[in-house]
């Protein structure tokens, strides 16, 4: 086949799509004269001090690449110069690109930011002056781009994180990436990290990204144990501390089981632990990754996590923070990390199922879910009733939408009921009595996914707020709310089995509250500066018993109020389903790339910028003189670790590269 050379081809921008309208130009039209391609300069940044011999290099980057060709064409109508003349001016506009094709077939692309001067002489020795030369210049990005590559997806359906290798990936530099991940199981996934090494890769089974805790040393009078219902592995599949003190224990080397060898990483990971504490005891435990290299004697402890009593009875997954482990000048490189784990309460258990060390230097991001967003607009409601009501109380009236109002004693001094003040067309409640005198107000149905809107009128007392899933007095969650803070409560076979508060500092005076909580078991709790103002959040977090298989994975919702000294005050009650977040939706794909991160929505088909992700964009490096492999680490979750941390199940994920490669020098 012929070379070809083309302006704006179809397809050729770097994310596929189409960069104008093309233009060919080796062909009878257009006869190219000559064209070349210099290859881009580097230039490199120096520093140095009295203790440097000369400057060393702490940046580089390559400097645009300058394009020149030479044209000439039989014009008698003129067509021809105009028609490359508007493509100039495009590119000078807006950029574009220049596809080169090869006899061979290959293919490299150039993208263009400008063009130069162009200045056409018209010979008119020959063809009556039809015959017009041109000479173009253009300025673009420093590197070739060849043509995409898609490599094998990936599927783990075993353990909890997927970790695989390709091999090489072609260029000169780095290559634009794309790794598509995608939740296979058929569920959210609240949280993803993905990690990237080629450099410093080995295969050794001393330097990989995953270990099952039973194949590592015991410490502290932790033993090999069957584990808990999800653990991964079989058998004897963790590693368990049944003895827990108050101050920290070395529980679990890294070294492998039985004195083996010790790992031998280089570069810089962060580790994750995938642990549980049973739900049998009142003390909370902690734990931290304390590591070191070469000889094992100058330990960091990296910063403590706590594991909240709500996620006790279930796998979580912990940060244990960062770890750089650098090349050995000398002898054998080696390094050890321990588990740390102490607890509030003596003789406590942990169960260690596996830990995950994962790679940052090259590659490395985050992705999680973000509670309901305040800016969400419902598009209909559940039930809502803004008290334009006669005047009386408030049981058995009929919503405007979504049936009728039942109000209960929860506390069986309650006997004041909700009322509807018609002359201000608000619902009030005053109950002046000692102690607890809680009283809810639903619609009778059952919810999962909501949100409970209303304004209520703050003053100084914790009194009013929203009841949530509530089943009966003996199990219900409730979240009051004050001027200086508030009350999210739990409730569980009569008991309160969590209590949690935190300061808040509102004004007093009328405002409009959003109270959210969805299958997860995320809630989150949003204020506005007044009534229907823009919503900020107030704070948010996680429990277990609202999520799917919690004890409180479904109930009714709608207003609680206490005992206080005056009246408390409520309208404008509107209870909707509001759309959910996910880092990766059920059987939908999170995508990172070059440019970015992208989210499938759940309904398939659209894609959109990621609103929560954090991390480098993805650029593959290459094989090279070297031939090094690349090596992926992902891993999903259900929950967010900075939120909840609860990992309780073992998933299915899929992951496929794609990569462009770029390189200095066109082919000739």
């Amino acid at each position: 086949m012929p070379e070809l050379l083309e302006f704006d081809a179809a397809g050729s921008n770097a994310d596929g799509t189409d960069p104008g309208s093309p233009l060919s130009i080796m062909n009878a039209n257009y006869r190219v004269l000559s064209h070349s391609y210099a290859s881009p300069e580097e230039q490199v940044l120096f520093a140095e001090s009295v203790d440097t011999e000369g400057g060393l290099p702490v940046g580089r980057h390559a400097v645009n690449r300058t394009i020149t060709m030479s044209l000439e064409m039989v014009d008698a109508t003129g067509s021809l110069l105009r028609a490359l003349l508007a493509k100039v001016a495009k590119i000078r506009r807006e950029g574009g690109t220049l596809k080169r094709t090869l006899a061979t077939g290959q293919v490299g692309i150039f993208d263009l930011h400008t063009a130069g001067a162009v200045d056409p002489s018209f010979d008119i020795s020959y063809y009556s002056g039809n015959l017009v030369k041109v000479d173009l210049s253009f300025i673009g990005k420093p590197y070739m781009r060849g043509a995409s590559v898609t490599l094998t997806a990936h599927t783990e359906s075993t353990l909890p994180c997927l970790v695989f290798t390709e091999t090489g990936i072609a260029g000169d530099v780095p290559a634009l990436g794309k790794l598509r991940i995608t939740d296979a199981q058929g569920v959210d996934q609240g949280f993803v990290v993905w990690g990237m090494q080629s450099k410093e890769y080995s295969s050794s089974a001393n330097a990989a990204l995953f270990y099952e805790a039973e194949t590592r040393t015991a410490m502290g009078g932790s033993a090999t144990a069957a584990g808990p219902s999800g653990a991964s592995g079989s058998g004897s599949n963790v590693m368990r501390n049944t003895d827990l003190a108050s101050g920290f224990l070395a529980i679990l080397s890294t070294q492998a089981t039985g004195g083996g060898a010790h790992l031998s990483h280089v570069g810089g990971f962060r580790v994750f632990a995938r642990v549980q504490v049973p739900a049998t005891g009142t003390g909370t435990v902690s734990v931290a990754f304390q590591w070191a290299q070469g000889h094992l004697t100058n330990w960091t402890t990296n910063t403590t996590q706590v594991i909240d009593q709500s996620r006790e009875g279930t796998w979580v997954l912990l940060d244990l923070g960062p770890i750089d482990i650098a090349r050995v000048t000398y002898g054998t490189q080696r390094w050890e990390g321990r588990v740390l784990a102490k607890s509030t309460r003596s003789g406590y258990d942990i169960d260690i199922d596996c830990l995950y060390i994962v790679p940052v230097d090259e590659g490395y991001g985050v992705a999680v879910a973000v509670p309901t967003p305040p800016t969400a607009t419902p598009t209909t409601y559940l039930a809502r009733d803004d008290f334009n009501q006669t005047a009386g109380n408030l049981s058995g009236k009929t919503l405007p939408t979504g049936g009728t109002w039942t109000t209960v004693a929860i506390d069986a001094a309650a006997t004041t009921d909700f009322a509807v003040d018609a002359a201000n067309a608000v619902l009030t409640r005053i109950d002046t009595g000692s102690g607890p005198h809680r009283r809810g107000a639903h619609n009778g149905t059952n919810y999962t996914n909501i949100s409970v809107d209303f304004d209520y009128e703050v003053n100084k007392a914790l009194a009013g707020g929203a009841l949530l899933r509530y089943v009966d007095n003996s199990n219900f969650a409730s979240l009051q709310i004050s001027a200086t803070s508030f009350s999210l409560a739990i409730v569980v076979g009569g008991v309160t089995v969590a209590l949690e508060t935190a300061l808040i500092g509102l004004s007093t005076g009328w405002r409009s509250f959003r109270v959210a909580v969805n299958a997860a078991g995320r809630w989150a709790l949003y204020a506005s500066a007044g009534t229907g103002g823009f919503y900020q959040l107030q704070a948010s977090g996680r429990r277990s018993e609202f999520a799917t298989g919690g004890v409180l994975a479904s109930g009714k919702c709608g207003l609680i109020d206490d005992v206080a000294t005056t009246a408390r005050n409520f309208d404008n009650f509107r209870l909707w389903a509001p759309p959910t977040d996910a880092a990766m939706f059920a059987s939908r794909s999170l995508e990172v790339s070059s440019f970015g991160a992208l989210q499938e929505a759940a309904a398939g088909s659209n894609w959109s910028d990621h609103r929560n992700y954090e991390g480098d964009n993805l650029r593959v490096p290459p094989a090279g003189a070297e031939g090094r492999s690349v090596r992926f680490f992902v891993k999903a979750s259900r929950n967010d670790p900075y939120d909840d941390g609860a990992d309780p199940a073992i998933d299915d994920l899929t992951a496929q590269l794609t990569y462009v490669p770029r390189f200095l020098v066109a082919p000739s």
